[in-house]
């Protein structure tokens, strides 16, 4: 399976401080920026397309190393991409099959 999302960073900038971070406590999760929330949120959006349900988010991570694809942690194996131009990122999830 598959997912695809697209979002743009300007959406999580016109939050304040205050939603941003309770909206990532509610996904185990902190965005110390809005271009991070934006990207945390196509990958959130493209796994649970990927997976036709939401993760656990209590269990599962979505990660960003630094210089390297985004890293997905959870029960189910999945490879992540992301790409950002000016306002927009956007995520693609792929479940490895076993």
């Amino acid at each position: 399976m598959i997912g695809i999302d697209l979002t743009r960073i300007s959406r999580f900038e016109s939050m304040s401080e205050h939603r941003l971070q309770h909206l990532a406590s509610k996904f185990n999760t902190e965005w110390p920026t809005a271009k991070y929330a934006a990207k945390w949120w196509a990958c959130h959006e493209a796994v649970i397309k990927c997976l036709g349900k939401p993760p656990n988010w209590q269990i599962s991570m979505i990660h960003f190393p630094k210089g390297s694809a985004p890293v997905y942690t959870g029960f189910e194996s999945i490879k992540l991409s992301l790409s950002h131009e000016g306002d927009y990122v956007t995520a693609i999830a792929i479940l490895e099959q076993s």
